[in-house]
């Protein structure tokens, strides 16, 4: 009868080269992992300094609004007439007259 260690010797050849395909799917795992983490970290932060900046352009655009609001207000009819503005006689509107006529044959145009 063979002794254990004969019948372990073909297998025992392919055991250091499977341990380190192994690591190394393991290592590159691992730094997968760890890259991944390191984005949605990155992304998180990221957001919350968007949210800061987001806020600052709502209240400069709100600051804009009233300003122009005002502004808007104080235009009246005395100081468009100051500024050399005039009121327009009757409005005169262009149109488009269709001079074409469209024969249909077999009803195929």
């Amino acid at each position: 009868m063979k002794t254990i260690k004969e019948k372990l010797t073909p297998t025992s050849r392919f055991q250091p080269a499977a341990f380190w395909c192994l690591a190394g799917i393991f290592i590159l795992l691992l730094l997968g992992y760890a890259y991944f983490v390191n984005m949605a970290v990155y992304h998180v932060v990221e957001r919350g300094s968007l949210e800061g900046e987001r806020t600052k352009l709502s209240a400069s655009l709100s600051e804009q609004e009233s300003s122009y609001l005002a502004l808007k207000n104080r235009v009246t009819l005395a100081f468009a007439s100051e500024r050399g503005f005039t009121e327009t006689g009757v409005a005169r509107f262009i149109s488009k007259k269709t001079h074409s006529v469209i024969v249909a044959v077999n009803n195929e145009l």
